[in-house]
C-alpha cells in the first residue's frame, strides 16, 4: 500500500513538473485582467500600442485611431463623458489627461482608479509610455516603444544639428483650421521646437491665444502650421488652402498636417514631417515616407493591415 501511494505521489510530481513550463507561459501578465477605459487619443493610442487593445471597454467620441477601436461604445468627449456610461462599464483603470477639470476626483469617488496619462506633445510622450507600460505590467513592451520614439526623435535633432539660427522658421500653430486660436509654448506643447523651429505665440499671455489679422501679419511668420482631418479629400485640403492663404502674408507658408500628427503617440510623426517641410535639404521626402512606415508597422501594425498609414 505504501509503495502504490509513494508510485502515486512521484507520478504527480512528475505530470506537475511537465505541466510547469506551460502554466507559467499561460500565465497572465500584470494588469492583464484589468478593464480599462482611455479618455482621449494619447491615452487609446498608447494602450493599442502597448498591445493592449483588447482591455479597453470603451472609447471618447473624438478618439477614432487606430481604425479597430471605433467598435467600441462611446462615453462622450474627453472633456464633458457620461460618468453614468463610464460607471456601467464597470472599469477597473480610468487614463486619462490630469488637466481635465474635476473627473479625476469624481472618478475616485465612485472608488474606479485614475491613472493620468499626460502626452500631448514629443516631451511628454516617452515617460508616459514608460509610465503606462509598468502599471500594466508590459515594461519589456514599454522599453522596445520607447526605443523607436527616442530613435526617431534622435534622428531629427541629429539632422537638425548645426543648424544656423538665422536659418531656423518662425511660425504658429492653429489649434484647428477653423480659427485664429493658436498654440503657444506655454501650453506645455513642444512640436514646434522639436521640428526646429521657432514658436510665434510665446509670451502672448494665453496658452492658447487668438491671433488677430494684425498681430499675424506683423509677426511676419514664416508658416502656419493647420490641422487638418484625417481622410479629407483633394479638394477640401485644397479649399482650405485657398481660405488660410487669405489671411497669410505673401512670405508666409501654410502647412497641413494631419490632426493626428499633433499629439500623443503620433506627434512624433508630426515632429518629422514637419521637420522636414521646413529644413527639405535636411530631411528628404523619401526619408519621411520609410520612416513613417517603420513607426506605424511598429506602432500600429493592425491600422497599417487596414489601409489606414
Amino acid at each position: 500500500m505504501v509503495k502504490c501511494f509513494s508510485c502515486l505521489f512521484r507520478a504527480v510530481l512528475f505530470a506537475l513538473f511537465l505541466a510547469l513550463p506551460g502554466l507559467a507561459s499561460a500565465a497572465p501578465e500584470a494588469g492583464h485582467e484589468l478593464r480599462l477605459i482611455a479618455l482621449g487619443a494619447p491615452a487609446v493610442e498608447m494602450v493599442c500600442a502597448l498591445g493592449l487593445e483588447h482591455r479597453l471597454a470603451a472609447r471618447s467620441s473624438w478618439d477614432s485611431f487606430p481604425p479597430s477601436i471605433q467598435g467600441l461604445p462611446d462615453i462622450g468627449t474627453p472633456y464633458q463623458p457620461s460618468l453614468e456610461r463610464i460607471l456601467s462599464l464597470k472599469p477597473d483603470l480610468i487614463l486619462l489627461d490630469s488637466r481635465l477639470g474635476t473627473l479625476p476626483e469624481q472618478m475616485r469617488a465612485c472608488d474606479v482608479e485614475v491613472l493620468p496619462v499626460n502626452a500631448y506633445n514629443p516631451a511628454e510622450v516617452v515617460p508616459a509610455v514608460e509610465a503606462l507600460a509598468k502599471r500594466l505590467g508590459v515594461e519589456r513592451r514599454g522599453d522596445e516603444l520607447a526605443a523607436e520614439l527616442r530613435a526617431l526623435r534622435d534622428f531629427v535633432r541629429e539632422r537638425l544639428t548645426g543648424l544656423p539660427e538665422q536659418e531656423r522658421k518662425g511660425g504658429f500653430m492653429l489649434t484647428s483650421a477653423a480659427d485664429l486660436f493658436c498654440v503657444a509654448p506655454e501650453s506645455g506643447c513642444t512640436l514646434l521646437e522639436e521640428a526646429g523651429a521657432r514658436n510665434l505665440a510665446a509670451g502672448r499671455g494665453s496658452p492658447f491665444p487668438l491671433l488677430s489679422l494684425e498681430s499675424l501679419a506683423a509677426s511676419k511668420p514664416d508658416f502656419l502650421l493647420v490641422p487638418t482631418k484625417a481622410g479629407q479629400t483633394v479638394r477640401q485640403k485644397a479649399a482650405l488652402e485657398r481660405r488660410i492663404r487669405s489671411v497669410l502674408p505673401e512670405t508666409c507658408r501654410a502647412i497641413a498636417l494631419e490632426e493626428g500628427h499633433t499629439f500623443g503617440l503620433r506627434s512624433f510623426l508630426g515632429m518629422l514631417e514637419l521637420a522636414a517641410e521646413l529644413y527639405p535639404a535636411r530631411i528628404t521626402p523619401e526619408e519621411v515616407q520609410w520612416r513613417k512606415r517603420a513607426f506605424l508597422e511598429a506602432f500600429f501594425p493592425s491600422a497599417m493591415q487596414e489601409g489606414r498609414p
